[in-house]
């Protein structure tokens, strides 16, 4: 398994402009296909490049709560209703999604401002998980069984790339020659984009979305791609659209044994809030203020950008009024009590914007904005034992989210533990994949609480569990 992890990993250091390849023995990953196992692993460690190597990753919990969120829907209506995705996005207006191993989806922001309803951006969300559910791209890769060493290296880099569009991460693997001809070739195969566009449409559908919402937001990519003339869309240079694959969708969905609601469905808060942050993200906070407050706002997402458009700009009067002009008409959701609590904390009314936060934790137990905003503004008020309880709390919810481990590593901090501050962040470099530097985090730790049996076990058992990998992997290296 590490030979090919390692390929993965070593394809995706970056040094200065271009990548540095170093390439240990293949051993069975020119004949094997991947485990979902490896697939998971793999997915993991591209994780941690593009969020370190990345400078379009939006590291925005709120963001990823809204995907989350419809990203459980879908999950849940599919025959894999077990399979954990992960949705992140990246700030570029271009119109991409991609799915990596190990159910990693990135999209881009200009994805999320494009659709025009909250059912065709979860088309395009179902259609990734098809393309996961099917193990795609392990089988691009056990598809090149024969490729030497060095070409297999450069098809590993070009998946990235050519999933990841216009961004760093694709003009540092285009350097390499060879990675520039594969990555020509790695468009998805006409069966592969129907299997994903049938998979995704029922989905979709058993998920109480629109499914006319698919053919419709791929048809209108499609017109408008002559446009672009040669520069089509990223979406469609690495999902070639056809009008073939369109009227399949369609005929799919006229047939009489296609059973589920055409009815248009409302979007939710959560779409417009979305949008919202990522409209008020773009210029200088005086260009964000003025595009927001030039015409009328008629939709919610427009009303709402105007509110972060005057928080961006610390205009913190206008948001409030802008926030009490607006917010009356809006669905009463956590979505809105996040906003408001930040205008509370920008007018620095911490205890009502804890008490917001506590309220959209309540309503939305899963989301990871509220906790960990709650937690720092308990902080800014010099409760620590509140801020404590919020962060273990989230701990004990998903030991896999590393914001949450960093947050009680900041609690932490602030109590003087210093035990813990080092555990903590032990953890999170576990997450990050950073071996060794967890291992020195873990032996600070220990250090710090000696003569307490039970932790100096529990951490024992972690420090030798790491230094066997680590130890394996540069056997493998070597």
């Amino acid at each position: 398994m590490w030979h090919r992890l390692f390929l993965f990993l070593s394809l995706l250091a970056f040094v200065g402009q271009g990548w540095a390849y170093r390439l240990p023995d293949l051993g069975a990953v020119a004949t094997d296909a991947f485990s979902t196992q490896e697939e998971e692993a793999i997915g993991r460690m591209v994780m941690v490049q593009i969020r370190e190597r990345e400078p379009n990753y939006l590291d925005d919990p709120e963001l990823e709560d809204y995907l989350a969120a419809i990203g459980r829907r879908l999950t849940e209506a599919s025959d894999q209703p077990f399979r954990r995705y992960r949705f992140f996005v990246l700030r570029d207006n271009t119109i991409n999604a991609f799915a990596m191993p190990g159910g990693y989806i990135g999209v881009h922001s200009g994805l999320i401002l494009t659709a025009e309803s909250e059912s065709e951006l979860a088309a395009v969300l179902a259609h990734e998980m098809g393309h996961v559910i099917h193990r795609h791209i392990a089988q691009l890769i056990d598809q090149q069984k024969t490729s030497n060493m060095v070409m297999l290296g450069s098809m590993l880099v070009a998946i990235l790339a050519a999933r990841t569009g216009g961004s760093q991460v694709a003009e540092a693997a285009a350097v390499g020659g060879q990675a520039f001809a594969v990555q020509q070739q790695l468009s998805f195969s006409r069966a592969f984009e129907h299997d994903a566009d049938r998979t995704g449409l029922d989905i979709l559908a058993k998920a109480g979305f629109d499914p006319s919402a698919a053919p419709r937001f791929f048809g209108r990519l499609l017109r408008e791609s002559r446009l672009y003339e040669n520069n089509a869309p990223v979406y469609m240079r690495t999902h070639p659209l056809t009008t073939d694959r369109i009227s399949d969708l369609e005929n799919r969905i006229s047939s009489p044994t296609f059973k589920y609601s055409l009815r248009p469905r409302l979007d939710s808060l959560g779409f417009s809030a979305a949008r919202a942050k990522l409209m008020a993200m773009n210029g200088t906070p005086s260009e964000a203020v003025a595009r927001a407050f030039d015409g009328s706002a008629t939709g919610i997402d427009r009303q709402m950008a105007r509110v972060r458009a005057a928080l961006r700009a610390n205009d913190v009067k206008r948001a409030r009024a802008t926030f009490d002009q607006y917010a009356k008409g809006w669905p009463d959701e956590h979505w809105r009590d996040l906003l408001e609590a930040e205008v509370l904390t920008a007018e620095g009314r911490l205890p009502d914007a804890l008490a917001k936060l506590e309220r959209a934790m309540q309503r939305a137990p899963e989301a990871a904005a509220p906790r960990l905003y709650a937690i720092d503004v308990a902080l800014r008020l010099g409760q620590v034992e509140r801020a404590e309880q919020l962060a273990r709390e989230a701990v004990d919810r998903d030991k896999g989210e590393r914001r949450y481990w960093q947050a009680l590593g900041k609690v932490a901090a602030a109590k003087g533990d210093e035990a813990w501050v080092h555990r903590a962040q032990g953890e999170s470099f576990v997450l990050d994949d950073r071996l060794e530097a967890a291992i020195d985090q873990f032996e600070q730790a220990r250090r710090a609480r000696r003569g307490d049996y039970f932790w100096e076990a529990e951490l024992d058992a972690k420090i030798r569990m790491l230094k066997d990998e680590v130890r394996q992997r540069k056997r493998l290296t070597r």
